[in-house]
This record gives C-alpha cells, structure tokens and sequence, in this order.
C-alpha cells in the first residue's frame, strides 16, 4: 500500500511542512534539502512491512532495511541541524509525517474489511518512532 504511494506522501510532507506556522524553516529551505530523501526512507520502510507482513521477520531484508534506516535518519539529523531548523521543528516534521504516513495507508486500504489496516499502521508508527527518535539523537550529538 505504502511503496507505489512514497513519492506522493513525500510531496504531501513538503507541502504541509512549507505551510505549517511551526515549522518556519520550511519555508526558505528548498524542496530538495526538506524532502532529504524522506521517499527512499519511506521505501525502506514500505519493503520492511512486506516483509514483516509475509512473516519473514528474520529476513535480511529487515536487518537491512533498520540498519539504512538508521543511516538516513542519522544524516537527516545532521542535516537539520547544519540547515539551522530547531529541534521543535524537527519533532513537528515528524509529527506531521505520522499524519501523512497514516491518511496514505487509511486511503490505500479502505477497502479492505479485516484487521490488517490497524496491523499496517501500528507497524508504519513504530518504525517511523525509531527514526524519529534516531533522527534527533544525531540531531542532538555533537559533531
């Protein structure tokens, strides 16, 4: 649901983000440097809930895709940081994408009538709360 939509919940992240009164760094930062490869991290994250979802949860795939994981989310963090956003803005950046990321899978799987949209969001949040909470350790570590 998630990995043919990536490009989308980036632009829709850029767009809220541009227009969000907290977040005022947004505005003079290029669409470049804002999206900071938030669609090849939503990638990664979309193939680790396949993953999980077929059951292969000690598949390379997932070790894999935490460890680039944590790579992107360290460098977002430093370049955050090196572009002069604040740490509140950052907090909300990710905030923001929880809502992007969720009105994305809620859209994609309407349809279906089982439990597997719940499933499907709660493992999007974790993960999405583990880059966060990378994101900002980098953020917050001295260079």
């Amino acid at each position: 649901a998630l990995l043919g939509r990536v490009d989308q919940v980036e632009r829709d992240l850029v767009e809220r983000l541009r227009a969000d009164r907290t977040v005022r760094s947004a505005r003079d930062t290029s669409i470049i440097d804002i999206a900071d490869h938030t669609a090849a991290l939503l990638a990664i994250i979309a193939r680790t809930m396949i993953a999980l979802a077929e059951g292969t949860s000690d598949d390379i795939v997932i070790r894999e895709g935490s460890s680039l994981q944590d790579v992107m989310a360290a460098k977002h963090g430093r370049q955050r940081r090196r572009i002069g956003w604040a740490r509140r803005e950052v907090e909300r950046e990710y905030s923001v994408l929880h809502d992007v990321l969720d009105r994305c899978l809620r859209d994609a799987m309407a349809e279906r009538a089982d439990d597997s949209l719940d499933d499907a969001l709660a493992v999007a949040h974790s993960l999405l709360d583990r880059v966060r909470d990378v994101s900002l350790s980098a953020y917050d570590a001295p260079d």
